[in-house]
């Protein structure tokens, strides 16, 4: 049995992949005009410049700029992309997923707002999100934490054949992700691809040090692949600090037996169903 753990698998906000203004976004600007003085609209709040505030943390003053930016070419994908980057980091969700889709209504390939939609999706566990990242993986094949995102969202939709083909095709990006890694091993568990969950659980244990049970599902596919006496090395040690656990127990008494210790097998066989004296399985 295994004994996951949820964590958040947090992506930063998307500020840098900005298009590049279209024709209509520009208000149609010549790129050649003839020198003069400065128009009112020179003087407009550039993408840069609102870009270069939200990284300072000023969301009131970004929001005004954007405004104000937004009065004179109020077709600016990049604007609504902007605002909907302010709305995510203050937590208006609904806001934010509004100033998206606009941005999205107005330019449809603009990557900058498609990421932020799938990163609020993703975050709030919606399904929808799955067909966005699908697209962002199709054009982009090695954007590994679009795959680690899809895999993640397949785990959770039950389909592991997809989430174990999306986690292999961002192994580089989810060996410090302990969601991620516990989902593909969970996968691998479940369509009993034992051998290759070893290696993803090595990784999770040595991710994680201090907590129990990377270290306990380690030993129940070691069981399962008949190393014993590997699966002995992890359970011995936590039998010491916890023998409390029938589970853990039982599963070192299955160990010993395969390695010949019968008297040890049968005095933790006892001794977890001491402890859960309920479970036939013991």
């Amino acid at each position: 049995m295994f004994r996951i753990r949820c964590y958040a698998l947090f992506f930063g906000a998307t500020l840098l992949v900005l298009s590049p203004p279209s024709q209509s976004q520009s208000g149609g600007a010549q790129a050649g005009r003839s020198a003069g003085p400065p128009s009112p609209k020179d003087s407009l709040p550039s993408i840069q410049s609102i870009q270069t505030l939200i990284r300072s943390q000023h969301y009131e003053e970004a929001q005004q700029a954007i405004q104000s930016a937004l009065r004179h070419t109020p077709s600016d994908a990049r604007l609504f992309t902007l605002q909907g980057i302010v709305f995510s980091i203050e937590k208006r969700r609904d806001d934010a997923l509004a100033a998206f889709d606009h941005a999205l209504k107005l330019s449809p390939s603009e990557p900058a707002a498609l990421r932020g939609k799938v990163q609020l999706l993703y975050s709030a566990h919606d399904e929808h999100a799955i067909p966005l990242l699908e697209s962002i993986a199709r054009s982009d094949p090695k954007d590994q934490t679009a795959h680690e995102m899809l895999a993640v969202l397949d785990k959770e939709q039950g389909d592991c054949a997809a989430a174990i083909d999306n986690f292999r095709l961002s192994a580089d990006v989810i060996h410090t992700h302990p969601q991620s890694l516990e989902g593909y091993a969970s996968c691998l568990f479940a369509t009993a691809e034992f051998d290759q969950a070893i290696p993803i659980l090595q990784q999770l244990a040595s991710l994680l040090p201090d907590r129990t049970y990377p270290r306990y599902d380690l030993a129940v596919v070691l069981v399962r692949t008949k190393q014993y006496q590997a699966a002995l090395i992890l359970l011995e040690p936590l039998l010491e600090t916890d023998a409390s656990d029938p589970d853990l127990v039982s599963l070192a008494s299955d160990a010993y037996e395969q390695t010949g210790n019968t008297t040890k097998a049968v005095a933790l066989a006892r001794q977890a169903i001491v402890l859960d004296p309920g479970n036939a399985g013991y």
